[in-house]
């Protein structure tokens, strides 16, 4: 089962995901990013190239030849069990989600966003997965 990491009331939830996939980066480890929205993800890719002046963070759509090497790939389809660890910009859950072991969630302060976020704790929950909560608010 996979350890599920919400982090609440996000400023912006794109731009707190760019943040994290940063980390994920400057830490040496590999980030699958998941988003079966075509249109989300392809703000999040032009978002991670601008988002920060002078930041770098290396990132490739899955279906690029390079995909396998890049710390950081953009799925639009579940990622393989081998990436570990999942950012989730979806509105679902993240499909076969025990295949992870850690599944992060970031969750902006819109009334309707709350509400999927709720959808996909309570889904998680269900279905086994530790959930871990952290209100970021004021932490950028």
């Amino acid at each position: 089962m996979a350890d599920v990491h919400f982090s609440f009331n996000a400023p912006d939830r794109l731009l707190t995901a760019c943040h994290l996939a940063a980390a994920h980066y400057r830490e040496g480890g590999r980030l699958a990013v998941y988003c079966s929205d075509k249109r989300r993800l392809h703000a999040y890719n032009r978002l991670l190239w601008e988002y920060e002046r002078g930041a770098f963070v290396p990132h490739l759509p899955a279906a690029d030849p390079l995909a396998e090497r890049t710390p950081i790939v953009l799925y639009d389809s579940p990622p393989p069990a081998e990436a570990r660890i999942v950012l989730n910009l979806d509105d679902a859950c993240v499909p076969e989600a025990q295949a992870y072991e850690r599944i992060l969630e970031v969750v902006g302060g819109g009334d309707a966003e709350r509400e999927r976020a709720r959808r996909r704790w309570r889904d998680y929950q269900q279905a086994g997965h530790t959930i871990h909560r952290q209100d970021i608010a004021n932490a950028e």
